[in-house]
């Protein structure tokens, strides 16, 4: 029973769930075999962790059915209709989530039982209920938000046009039409941008997925006419689709800096216009879009911190389940590290990972305790605290090499840096997941610190003036090597 798919879902509900959960298989719409009722209620009383010997399947069937002889396919398929039944109520759950979708669903059953009174009045409830003028509480993704009453408004049109014809307004064509085109440009922007993250990520090739052709033939065309179109049914509606779109041309291969200032621009002029589920997608863009187009006129540790400042302060930091996960705590921690600013750290350790009961949340801690030594000067702790921490992911095991060498440099342990630049090479040959550009950047940081450490021993004017220039002129380059580059000059 333990490894059975039933169980796999039980395991996910909360308190109240277990009690919804209860009352839905004692109601005999859904379920009329008691028995299932009776092997919940005996599997519940091992919640929330479910496991003891006495969740064996022939045990359970003994507390079950103590005078029959245990029965291998009756005890399968009670756990199969069990299966089922919670299946069926994590989909009534998740539908009750989302208002809209229950309510296209209505309107399309409506429709086709052909009930025109309550068919008009539900339309104009949720018209009046949803209107794209005001969706900062919105609880559905944009995405949806736009497919789903384009299908109400198209649901409208078509049902008037048939009951009568005089009631179908040309300007529930153009708004379904509108949204229609819309939803089809946000949701081709959508998976545009998984398809183009998973290739910065990792060494993946995109060039032949069917998104990435369909956005060249887009690019080819003029989509203005069609943002056009779209602002005609709603300015609204076209300043989001708009915002997609923008959200699309920053990671093709030829984006510009324009472009990412463009979008990053209008999304910072519309955070009181888009829904925070919205707000935090578009955020994500910005901090990944400047991380593919590696700009030196784009600082990408600013980026996310900015963008994590404006989640924090409208207080969307967490994900749908709640948590805040600790690689992406970790990447703010390194970000707000490369531009000195530990109060960030601080704050995310005191509101998130020390009310976290994960059990890494130690291993997060003392990765803050690391930045904390280091915004304090006290390397050789920061050195012992690295030796002590496991990497949560390949990106982790990068970031602590980095700041290994760091910390290398302000005790001046060249000897050891050296060392720890010759064992990059095996470690990038064990790499299969390294994309070549974050190679290529983890081998120029270890090149610089390299030509900092010979500068700070034999000082040479040219090489000083050459180095200087090169890190000055890319924002990327962390506010610790300026910062050490003019000590260089100064003591010389």
């Amino acid at each position: 029973m333990q490894k059975s798919t039933a169980l796999e879902i039980i395991k996910t509900f909360t308190p109240g769930d277990i009690e919804r959960f209860e009352d839905f298989l004692k109601s005999p719409f859904f379920n009329k075999n008691s028995n299932v009722i009776r092997l919940f209620n005996l599997l519940k009383k091992y919640s929330p962790d479910y496991v003891s010997s006495a969740l064996d399947k022939q045990m359970m069937w003994r507390e079950l059915f103590p005078d029959k002889a245990y029965n291998y396919g009756s005890m399968k398929n009670l756990i199969f209709e069990l299966k089922k039944l919670a299946a069926k109520y994590i989909t009534i759950d998740e539908l009750g989530r989302n208002k809209l979708e229950e309510d296209e669903i209505l309107v399309r059953a409506l429709g086709k039982r052909n009930i025109p009174k309550f068919f008009i009045n539900k339309v104009s409830e949720i018209e009046k209920k949803y209107r794209i003028e005001n969706l900062q509480n919105l609880e559905t993704e944009l995405e949806d938000y736009f497919t789903y009453m384009f299908k109400i408004k198209w649901m409208k049109h078509a049902y008037l046009r048939f009951y009568n014809q005089r009631l179908a307004k040309d300007e529930d064509l153009i708004a379904y039409t509108a949204l229609m085109t819309g939803s089809f440009i946000i949701y081709t922007s959508m998976y545009y941008n998984n398809v183009m993250a998973q290739s910065l990520d990792v060494n993946f090739t995109p060039e032949h997925n069917a998104v990435v052709s369909l956005v060249e033939t887009l690019k080819s065309t003029s989509t203005a006419e069609i943002l056009k179109a779209i602002s005609k049914f709603s300015i609204a509606a076209g300043k989001i689709t708009n915002l997609h779109w923008l959200k699309t041309k920053v990671v093709m291969k030829d984006a510009s800096e324009e472009d990412f200032f463009q979008l990053r621009d209008e999304v910072y002029r519309n955070t009181d216009m888009l829904p925070v589920l919205s707000l935090k997608g578009f955020l994500t863009s910005i901090v990944n879009s400047a991380a593919m187009l590696d700009s030196p006129d784009i600082n990408i540790s600013k980026e996310r911190i900015d963008a994590l400042k404006l989640r924090m302060k409208k207080k969307m930091i967490a994900h749908d389940d709640g948590r805040v996960y600790l690689p992406e705590l970790l990447q703010y921690f390194w970000s707000a590290s490369n531009l000195n600013d530990y109060e960030v750290i601080e704050k995310l350790i005191k509101e998130h990972v020390s009310k976290s009961n994960n059990e890494k949340k130690d291993n997060v801690m003392n990765c803050g305790e690391i930045f904390f030594c280091i915004r304090d000067k006290k390397f050789n702790e920061a050195l012992e605290l690295i030796s002590t921490v496991t990497p949560e992911s390949f990106m982790m095991k990068v970031h602590l090499r980095m700041l290994k060498t760091r910390c290398l440099y302000m005790i001046n342990d060249y000897e050891t840096f050296l060392y720890e630049r010759d064992s990059l090479n095996h470690f990038l040959k064990s790499s299969k997941s390294l994309s070549e550009k974050n190679i290529r950047q983890l081998k120029d940081y270890f090149e610089k610190v390299n030509r900092m450490f010979r500068l700070k021993r034999n000082f040479e004017g040219s090489e000083f003036k050459k180095l200087n220039e090169e890190i000055v002129s890319n924002v990327n380059y962390p506010v610790w090597m300026r910062e050490e580059l003019s000590v260089i000059k100064i003591v010389r």
